[in-house]
């Protein structure tokens, strides 16, 4: 239990969100040093990013546009204000790190120098990206290179790139990067930052606009994405193999269905629309650079769909339901209010956490706290149906061991350790995310699609393991139905126990055992020794049973026995021996 607390704690602090590779730039802010601007991207080369469709404007055109004449703050002199743009690559575990890495060791920037080297200052912790008067005080630049970004001997090591773009602040006509520098050419694999820098920190700052175009050997999608699709490409060909298989044998023994495998179907078509349109989703964006919000959105409505009748299937399974029981009553209502809660719940957080900047303010506050409410609601129902559904499974367990059920008890604890092998696994997976987002990173973006594909095999390995639990076959009726009666003592009857990992695949043996009794006569000669047994149902047992078990009296399965049979038991004389009728009910 405390497994399970731990687990859905754990849950809360873990979101996805991603960036197309066509990068919206909408009115994006560039104040003045000394803050920068900058984002990050991987790539796979040979790989580029265009910039020729980014404009730039100042904020001081924006503002005084047709009022330079009346308000004191638009009297600036004409003047031309240098913007940097700069491209330089970083260590793979920099895309990991909270507060990314140092950029004076990949060639930007300087310490600071004390002024006596003597003594240590609080100055010998300080960096500059830019020459300012404060750098030129410390001695850290020139007094001729001052508003210009400073680089050392490493950022042409690191495939540094520098691009000078003059913006006149009094220019209301945006200013565009033409020609050959518009397009970056990115030679070496890995991961890049991309920054802007307005170096004077006394002119106003600047506005971004436009769309910056990343385009990697595979296309554009992101690079820590790129596994996505050959890894739903693998599961949607799984999902379909199993899909098939389970069609053909549903329709092979339709007149032995039971209602578990129904569900089972409905989870599998769950299972194979998610990585279909997933698939899509994905090979649509690297071909387009944008996401399509159809592909994404049924994408994320059948994975939903998916853990919320997955997680009412495990729930009811657990209680028994087809297998154990008839029916679970009330219970089955609750069941799925459960389920169509937890859909409805996730399914608005996985939507509003998978939306892009251009489709909603991610950054507005009032948005960001209702996410992180529906994220709390949805790790709540999922506690919920954890503490529930182990709850009915230890019930369940309990009463299959009262009534002396050992078949099915064998299946059902083959079903308790799959789940609490799953609880663990995923338990200690979350712990994992967890430490790679807040602690210390773990993947770095070459694998960062393992963080999807962790959770995606642990459902692809329940539902098949559950499904070869209860494969489709001529005895699932009667497994599910009947109910085992122990034999008594003598005639190769046993003593009931079967096989505890048979399931409903195996009983050859168990399934006659179930309501009926074998006897046999020790005292009898070898001549009738020879004979066959006469089967007959043991009335008492049976009385006993459907007394304590009044639901069920009336679908206990009988089997009619041939009255040609009893016959040619009594009479011996019609026919040779050789001619008599064996029928071996073990």
């Amino acid at each position: 239990m405390h497994l399970i607390f731990f687990h859905s704690l754990i849950l809360l602090s873990i979101s996805t969100t991603a960036n197309a590779e066509k990068r919206l730039y909408k009115e994006v802010q560039i104040p003045a040093y000394p803050y920068v601007s900058y984002s990050e991207g991987a790539a796979y080369a040979p790989a580029s990013v265009d910039i020729s469709e980014l404009s730039f404007i100042s904020k001081f055109a924006l503002n005084c546009a047709g009022d330079s004449n009346n308000n004191p703050e638009c009297s600036l002199a004409d003047v031309n204000l240098t913007l940097s743009l700069l491209f330089f690559h970083e260590p793979d575990d920099c895309a990991s790190r909270l507060n990314g890495c140092d950029w004076v060791p990949l060639g930007l920037g300087s310490h600071g120098k004390p002024s006596n080297p003597a003594h240590a200052t609080a100055n010998d912790e300080n960096y500059y990206y830019c020459c300012t008067e404060e750098a030129i005080m410390e001695g850290v630049c020139e007094r001729e290179d001052i508003y210009k970004p400073m680089f050392n001997e490493n950022f042409e090591k690191n495939h540094g790139v520098h691009i000078d773009v003059l913006v006149d602040i009094k220019d209301k006509i945006p200013t565009r990067v033409n020609g050959e520098q518009a397009n970056i050419v990115l030679p070496s694999t890995g991961y890049y930052v991309f920054a802007m820098m307005n170096c004077n920190e006394y002119l106003a700052g600047l506005v971004a606009s436009g769309t910056v175009v990343w385009e990697s050997e595979n296309g554009y999608l992101p690079g820590p994405m790129v596994g996505l699709l050959g890894l739903f490409f693998a599961l949607l060909f799984v999902h379909l193999i199993i899909l098939i298989t389970w069609t053909k044998a549903m329709h092979d023994n339709f007149q032995f269905l039971i209602k578990i495998q129904y569900c089972i179907m409905l989870v599998l078509t769950l299972s194979f629309f998610e990585s279909l349109f997933k698939l899509a989703d994905y090979e649509y964006w690297n071909h387009n650079g944008l996401r399509s919000f159809f592909l994404k959105f049924l994408g994320l409505l059948f994975g939903v769909g998916k853990r919320a009748s997955s997680r009412s299937l495990i729930l009811m399974v657990s209680m028994g339901w087809g297998i154990a029981k008839h029916s679970i009553g009330k219970n089955y209502y609750f069941v799925v209010l459960l389920g169509v809660a937890y859909c409805m719940v996730s399914g608005t957080h996985d939507i509003m956490s998978n939306l892009e900047p251009s489709e909603f303010s991610l950054n507005d506050d009032h948005y960001q706290d209702t996410a992180s409410w529906f994220n709390f609601l949805s790790s709540s129902l999922d506690v919920g149906f954890y503490i529930w559904i182990f709850d009915s499974l230890k019930n369940t367990i309990g009463s299959l061991r009262k009534n002396e059920q050992t078949i099915k008890l064998g299946l059902y604890k083959n079903l308790k350790v799959l789940l609490y092998g799953a609880a663990v696994f995923s338990t200690i997976w979350s712990i994992v995310l967890t430490s790679d987002k807040w602690v210390s990173p773990i993947f770095n973006w070459r694998v960062k699609w393992m963080e999807q594909a962790g959770f995606q095999l642990l459902y692809l390995t329940i539902i098949m393991v559950i499904g070869y639990m209860f494969w489709p076959n001529e005895r699932s009726s009667q497994f599910a139905y009947q109910f085992q009666v122990n034999m008594e003592a003598g005639g190769g009857g046993g003593d009931g126990d079967g096989d505890e990992n048979g399931g409903a695949r195996g009983l050859e043996e168990g399934e006659i055992q179930l309501g009926m009794k074998i006897d046999s006569d020790s005292s009898s000669s070898d001549e009738e020794s020879n004979k066959a047994k006469t089967p007959h149902l043991n009335k008492n047992a049976l009385k006993n049973f459907n007394k304590k078990n009044p639901r069920i009296q009336n679908e206990c399965m009988e089997r009619k026995i041939d009255s040609d049979a009893r016959s040619d038991k009594s009479d011996g004389s019609t026919g040779s021996e050789g001619s008599m009728r064996h029928r071996n009910l073990l």
